[in-house]
């Protein structure tokens, strides 16, 4: 039989452990919740989803705190939920271009002048024309690896797949980027635009 002291200790090391997971969560949020905005944009969640896919990754995160040791490192455990959360997220429906907008709100740098404003603003839409353009499975290497910053393995992890399929991705990703990027700076150029 079950002493009403051991019974309330259980209880005790239970609201310990949640509250322990509750700070856990906390910090993991605050170091990540940028980067998983920034890459659930690139990534082709319309605008008015964000905010709610963002959230849905925190929840997976706080259900699966015992996770991040299968991927080698938290922010890899965390870029393969948001992979699935974006993936859900427009899953059937067609990308839009309304990321430009997303993207700009939520720029960290400071506007110096007009003129580099705008520059950053071009640079960002032939960004995210580009990767619109680009197989998923590229795209979501060059993410992780030029914007992102995550190493061959962690990208390996998240994207599951061999490390050296994550090379092969990348090199064409990188490839079919600096050719489209040099395709469509022409087209602007015989354009006057």
């Amino acid at each position: 039989m079950t002493d009403r002291r051991d019974a309330g200790h259980v209880v005790g090391v239970r609201a310990r452990a949640d509250t322990e997971r509750s700070g856990t969560l906390r910090a993991i949020y605050d170091e990540h919740h940028d980067a998983v905005w920034r890459t659930l944009a690139c990534l082709g969640v319309p605008e008015a989803a964000i905010e709610d896919a963002v959230q849905e990754v925190f929840l997976v995160v706080h259900r699966r705190m015992e996770d991040p040791e299968r991927y080698g490192s938290v922010k890899a455990w965390i870029y393969a939920i948001a992979r699935r959360v974006a993936w859900h997220a427009h899953r059937g429906a067609a990308r839009t271009r309304r990321r430009l907008a997303v993207v700009e709100q939520h720029a960290p740098e400071p506007m110096r002048t007009p003129e580099d404003h705008a520059q950053r603003q071009q640079a960002r839409a032939l960004l995210l024309r580009i990767l619109d353009e680009m197989p998923e499975d590229q795209r979501i290497v060059f993410v992780l690896a030029e914007i992102e910053g995550l190493a061959a393995p962690e990208i390996a992890s998240v994207v599951e797949v061999g490390i050296n399929t994550v090379y092969s991705r990348l090199r064409l990703a990188r490839a079919r980027f600096e050719r489209e990027a040099s395709r469509m700076r022409e087209e602007e150029q015989r354009h006057g635009t």
